[in-house]
């Protein structure tokens, strides 16, 4: 998620509030060097860690070492060989049009359960509020405005903005929405722009020479048409992408025969085997927005494009998921296991709960505008 926070005198400062890493198995680490080098380029200056970038945290140790982009993270650490460190430091001072900004990040207790370490790492977190109430007045005795980065959930930001005085404003980088302007939650600036990188959101404060915030406005704005192209950017790019297609297809060539022997390891079924034993559940969800969605693709004919694809099938990018032209089974639109899991799994660990998480994998950013779990699940239920 892009933000970026402009003082009183026009100067900007660019930051990215986390999970910008690809995530893809074969050409993501590939693509990420060439999202955090584009990055740089483009001047950002700040960020904190999200779940996608502790997935890869070999990867991303190395690239925010190199620098110029900072790094901060408040109340994450991480154990390798025994011994514990902080992921980054806790807090960061930037001088913003000769406004001193304070920085800290918090992660979520519920969002470091779904990162994946790599084998002989382990992630541990201090409690995001204990953490804040420390932190927030040492941060004003160094800055005259004090921004959280939050990779928490929406519910779990605004509850520890009105708990902890002092936050001027707070960032939303976790499964953010879409809002047009920021709005105030208690006494904090509050900023959701959405994710995805599909939208971009700019937070303007005017500050007195006492360092009062006296007045604000925000900016969050769709990147479509209307924003031109960085024609070099646009040929890099293309190039980066050519280059991970032809790793794709050496990657899919290689491990075509291998894929074809594992029939016995876990995986999707399809929903005309989960309908032989659940066929009330099949009835109901057949009459729902879910087991229409590919359709909503070829009549776009967006049923290619990766940036859609993958809220509109089943299993996507995951082993025995769904792959275009493939048909045994056929995986499209978004059924049981989108949200239960693989089937193969189901007779030993039972169906996987439905949070909200699970629905915030798709319904979020400009697909997210209006969705409310408590009401939408009871559209699904069955």
């Amino acid at each position: 998620m892009v933000d970026s926070l402009r003082a009183h005198n026009k100067s900007f400062a660019l930051i990215d509030l986390g999970d910008w890493m690809n995530s893809e198995m074969t050409v993501g680490e590939e693509k990420s060097r060439f999202i955090w080098k584009t990055m740089e380029q483009m001047g950002y200056l700040l960020t904190p860690p999200g779940v996608r970038e502790l997935d890869r945290w070999q990867l991303y140790r190395e690239l925010i070492a190199q620098g110029p982009i900072q790094c901060v993270s408040s109340n994450l650490s991480v154990v390798e060989g025994g011994a514990e460190s902080p992921i980054a430091p806790a807090t960061r001072v930037l001088e913003i049009g000769g406004v001193r900004v304070g920085f800290f990040a918090l992660m979520g207790g519920n969002e470091i359960t779904t990162a994946r370490p790599p084998d002989g790492i382990e992630y541990r977190t201090q409690d995001a509020l204990a953490t804040a109430q420390k932190l927030v007045p040492e941060l004003r005795k160094d800055a005259e405005i004090v921004v959280l980065m939050s990779q928490m959930s929406t519910q779990e930001t605004d509850d520890l903005v009105r708990r902890v005085p002092g936050i001027d404003v707070a960032l939303y980088g976790r499964n953010a929405q879409w809002k047009e302007r920021a709005e105030k939650v208690a006494a904090s600036i509050a900023q959701q722009t959405g994710m995805r990188g599909q939208f971009t959101g700019e937070l303007a404060l005017i500050v007195d020479p006492d360092g009062r915030i006296v007045d604000w406005g925000s900016r969050n704005t769709t990147l479509d048409v209307n924003y031109p192209e960085n024609v070099d950017l646009a040929a890099a790019i293309k190039q980066a992408e050519s280059r991970a297609k032809e790793a794709l297809k050496l990657a899919s060539d290689k491990k075509a025969s291998e894929i074809e022997g594992k029939i016995t390891s876990e995986r999707y079924i399809g929903v005309d085997k989960c309908q032989r034993c659940h066929e009330a559940e099949h009835a109901q969800w057949a009459g729902t927005k879910h087991a229409r969605a590919f359709a909503t693709l070829e009549k776009d004919g967006t049923q290619a494009d990766e940036k859609c694809v993958g809220c509109h099938v089943t299993g996507w990018k995951r082993q025995s998921g769904y792959a275009a032209g493939s048909s045994d089974p056929d995986l499209r639109n978004v059924q049981c296991e989108a949200c239960h899991d693989m089937g193969t799994l189901h007779s030993r660990t039972n169906t996987r709960p439905i949070r909200e998480e699970t629905c915030l994998v798709c319904h979020t950013g400009e697909w997210g505008k209006g969705f409310s779990f408590a009401s939408d699940l009871a559209k699904v239920t069955h």
